[in-house]
């Protein structure tokens, strides 16, 4: 033991100054990177189209909702998601919260979208997987459809100015 501390007090300020460098940088090697995220939103309008499925033709007077819902990233599990949305009409709600279709089958929605990004994925990216459109249309189905299945870049959908959804109806049986 006396043998280590007379070796200690041996070394000199230069040796310190490196034995710790070599700590530090040890340190800074074996520790976990650092992880950060960042989120925002963005407001911008999305454009639905509501059209017939049988003959392609625009449908006008169609109700249309957009609103904040669960994460759409398996296909497979849309009915179930679907489920989670409240069964009664749009119309039943006030005007402010949905919109209604022109002759052109075309409804216009300010939208508040959310966007993040993180130290996996740098570039921000607006997330439209967790945005649905809710369509209801006399004479038709309703139709509850996520606005896209993936998130898209930010910088990319402020460029377009708008967010396009196409949604095709099919009639009642």
């Amino acid at each position: 033991m006396q043998a280590i501390k007379r070796r200690l007090a041996e070394i000199t300020g230069l040796e310190w100054i490196v034995v710790v460098a070599i700590i530090a940088a040890l340190i800074a090697l074996l520790s976990p990177q650092t992880q950060w995220v960042s989120d925002g939103s963005i407001r911008l309008p999305v454009r639905v189209i509501v059209f017939d499925s049988e003959h392609g033709t625009p449908i006008s007077g169609a109700k249309v909702m957009v609103s904040r819902g669960p994460w759409a990233k398996d296909p497979k599990a849309l009915d179930e998601l679907r489920d989670r949305f409240a069964s009664e009409p749009i119309g039943d709600l006030p005007q402010k919260y949905f919109a209604t279709t022109d002759e052109k089958g075309v409804a216009v929605i300010e939208h508040e979208l959310y966007t993040g990004a993180s130290h996996r994925r740098p570039v921000s990216h607006t997330q439209l997987d967790s945005t649905w459109v809710r369509v209801e249309a006399d004479g038709y189905r309703a139709a509850v459809v996520p606005v896209r299945d993936e998130s898209q870049p930010t910088a990319l959908l402020r460029k377009q100015g708008e967010v396009l959804v196409q949604i095709r109806l099919d009639g009642e049986e």
